[in-house]
């Protein structure tokens, strides 16, 4: 698969997961929200809290999307081994962990105001150990392609 074709479906798939989180964020989340305040109106008073926050969330995501299409731009144009996406996966790390400290910290907030139940907040560790997860593999992908960098500037300078 040569690299043109790589940053294609690279593209491709930054584009659904950019469709298919509007639709979670935006449509799935808030009726989901709404047919449990449905059944048990006296969590009305968590419903628009807990929206915020998953919006807030979304905010990092959608940055890393953007910065991915920038590191997609990289291979399309032939240079997939250059500081700028070392540095540009390291972006992505930050923002992974960020998100992650994002949704924890709102889980134990709302906790403590008695608007969240503890196994929801249970449950919520997996979605954070995944973006920890997701951090930690964008921070060896860019030790990787520093090094890589690193190689391919001593081989141009080789003659």
């Amino acid at each position: 698969m040569t690299q043109k074709k790589l940053a294609a479906w690279l593209r491709f798939v930054i584009i659904g997961f950019a469709v298919v989180g509007a639709g979670a964020y935006f449509w799935a989340i808030p009726q989901f929200g709404l047919s449990i305040v449905g059944r048990y109106p006296e969590f009305a008073y968590a419903f628009r809290p807990w929206v915020a926050l998953i919006w807030a969330t979304a905010i990092p995501c959608y940055a890393a999307l953007v910065v991915a299409w920038k590191v997609a731009d990289s291979l399309a144009a032939e240079r997939p081994f250059v500081p700028e996406n070392a540095t540009r996966f390291r972006a992505i790390a930050r923002l992974a962990y960020f998100d992650s400290a994002l949704f924890l910290v709102g889980n134990i907030v709302y906790t403590f105001l008695n608007m969240n139940h503890p196994g929801i907040l249970l449950m919520a560790l997996g979605v954070v150990f995944v973006g920890a997860a997701i951090g930690v593999v964008c921070q060896g992908l860019a030790g990787l392609v520093d090094n890589a960098a690193d190689l391919q500037q001593q081989s141009d300078l080789t003659i």
